[in-house]
């Protein structure tokens, strides 16, 4: 025990943790902050689903529906009325709200491609004063998705997001019956609520694992350095010291995640999204985004947060590995950097976010049909080949002979 406290101190000194707090602090002003401060039309889109919450509960049924429509109409009314008192929309032939619709709506007809259009139509979709044709675009969108939902029993997620891809298609129907019947389908959770965290809590853990490879990397290669590892490989119980330092690293990463999620939960816990927690995460209004699982919101936080401390502590685990089998802190930094690009660029989307999705979105290969296990294939496979090489590498250290 008290080998395992005199390892966590040199962890966590002063300097390091000073360092720590610094540029994890720089990072979630960077990276986390900016997707919290969203503005204009996705602040309308979050508002709008909180008043539609608060009148319909976690879903909108048919007789909600129809109330909403008739909202709607309501405003469309308020905005013919602006229309009608206003000379510049009558200037471009702008006549109804059904013309000022069309604007940015259209065919490809040649009337609605004049720049002077475009500009009345932005100058008062976003106007500050004049909110309503704004709040009306929303509620376009709102109407155009639950009306698509009509006639999903007969045709189940017809390639709205797969872009036509008929093998996805027939592959994800069973489960968009399952949404359908269940009645998920209806869950009021918009796509940029789900959005914004899925994209800082991607972020959160880019930090995390930034920090278990600035604080665990050197564990090993410190002793290397000063030549102690020599006076351990002397005794049966400093050969045993690997085994030990797994331990630490572990305990130090958990400790990091730890805190950082505190952190993070506290900030986004102002942010206005708990009237969403018990909506389902596979309604339409949050495609494209269908889970093979009956989650609410609250729930897939839930599951990212298992998921941050099990890509923390793979990390961890491969963080002590390199440290065992470099000499220098360069090749250690420059090792270090790759790992942290692919687990960033390639590993974090399919590891944290579009977590037990139907989908996923790839560069250039557009959205991608996932097997209903995929996620937890891919963790299970990370932790035997972590778990393995670790075993293998406390075997050699037992056999490894001074020089």
């Amino acid at each position: 025990m008290k080998l395992i406290k005199y390892e966590l101190e040199k962890i966590f000194t002063i300097k390091s943790v000073a360092i720590l707090i610094i540029i994890t602090g720089l990072m979630f002003l960077r990276f986390v902050v900016p997707h919290a401060r969203v503005a204009g039309n996705r602040d309308l889109v979050k508002n709008t689903a909180v008043q539609m919450v608060k009148s319909y509960g976690n879903t909108m049924e048919e007789d909600e529906f129809l109330d909403f429509k008739e909202k709607y109409n309501k405003k469309v009314a308020k905005a013919e009325k602006i229309i009608k008192d206003n000379k510049e929309f009558a200037d471009l032939g702008v006549i109804n709200y059904e013309e000022f619709f069309k604007i940015t709506r259209n065919n490809g007809e040649e009337k609605y491609q004049s720049q002077e259009l475009n500009d009345l139509y932005y100058k008062y979709r976003y106007h500050d004063e004049i909110s309503v044709f704004n709040e009306l675009s929303e509620m376009e969108n709102i109407l155009i998705c639950y009306e698509y939902t009509l006639f999903k029993d007969e045709n189940p997620y017809h390639g709205s997001s797969i872009n036509e891809n008929k093998s996805t298609w027939i592959k994800s129907v069973p489960r968009m019956k399952e949404i359908i019947s269940s009645g998920d389908i209806k869950s009021l959770l918009p796509y940029t609520v789900f959005e914004e965290y899925d994209a800082q809590i991607k972020s959160v853990t880019t930090i995390i694992l930034v920090s278990i490879v600035l604080m665990i990397s050197p564990i090993y290669l410190k002793d290397k350095i000063t030549k102690l590892n020599y006076i351990q490989y002397s005794s049966k119980t400093g050969r045993s010291l690997f085994k030990k330092k797994i331990i630490v690293s572990l305990l130090a990463s958990i400790l990091i995640i730890t805190l950082q999620l505190i952190v993070f939960y506290i900030y986004y816990s102002k942010q206005g999204t708990s009237v969403f927690f018990d909506c389902s995460i596979s309604g339409y209004y949050n495609t494209p985004v269908k889970s093979w699982y009956d989650l609410t919101f609250k729930n897939y936080i839930g599951v990212t947060i298992l998921c941050v401390y099990a890509v923390g502590i793979i990390m961890s685990l491969i963080s002590i590995y390199i440290s065992s089998k470099v000499n220098t802190y360069i090749s250690l930094l420059g090792i270090q950097v790759i790992n942290l690009f692919i687990f960033n660029n390639l590993l974090l989307k399919l590891l944290v976010n579009y977590v037990t999705s139907m989908y996923i979105n790839i560069n250039r290969l557009g959205t991608v049909y996932l097997p209903k296990y995929t996620f937890e294939i891919v963790y299970l496979l990370l932790i035997i080949i972590v778990s393995t090489i670790m075993y293998i590498r406390n075997k050699r250290e037992q056999k490894i002979e001074i020089n």
